[in-house]
This record gives C-alpha cells, structure tokens and sequence, in this order.
C-alpha cells in the first residue's frame, strides 16, 4: 500500500511512518506539492545455509560470456540486482 505524505507530515510523524515501514507500507514524500522522494520498506532476505549459498553461486559461475551473470549474482546475493548510486 502507497501513502502520500509531505516533509513536514514527515518530520512530524516520524514514529509513525517507521511503523508503517515496518507493516510493509511505501510513502511518496512531497514538498509543496511536488514529489521529492520515496520511502519503502527493505526487502526481507531470506536465509540461506551455507552449502546452498555454495551451490547457488556454483550455478551462476562464469559460462561464456553470460552478459547477466553479474546482476545474477547480485539477485542471489542480495535479492536485487545491484542499482548504482541507488544509495546516494
């Protein structure tokens, strides 16, 4: 579920909006008006033992030129493919 907010509901409400973070909820943030950002929940990671960790990264091993095989890593590694400056 989305919810529109602006900064100063934000700074306000922060308590709040943490909570609905943590239920799974995605704010758009606005300043007079107009969207300024985002703010979504992380994404759960599933944990993996050791041996299937090994077997996975064993099946995304280098194969020819595999022009995928880095966001495949990525994706196994961290559940999504690796987006540059997506933490600036």
């Amino acid at each position: 579920m989305t919810k529109t907010i602006t900064t100063r509901e934000l700074q306000h409400n922060l308590p709040k909006v943490k909570r609905g973070l943590s239920k799974g909820m995605t704010y758009w943030i606005t300043c007079h008006g107009k969207p300024v950002g985002t703010l979504s929940p992380v994404a759960k990671k599933k944990e993996v033992s050791g041996a299937d960790f090994v077997k996975g990264l064993e099946s995304a091993m280098f194969k020819g030129g595999d022009p995928l095989l880095s966001q495949k890593v990525d994706t196994y590694l961290y559940g999504a493919p690796y987006a540059p400056n997506s933490y600036k």
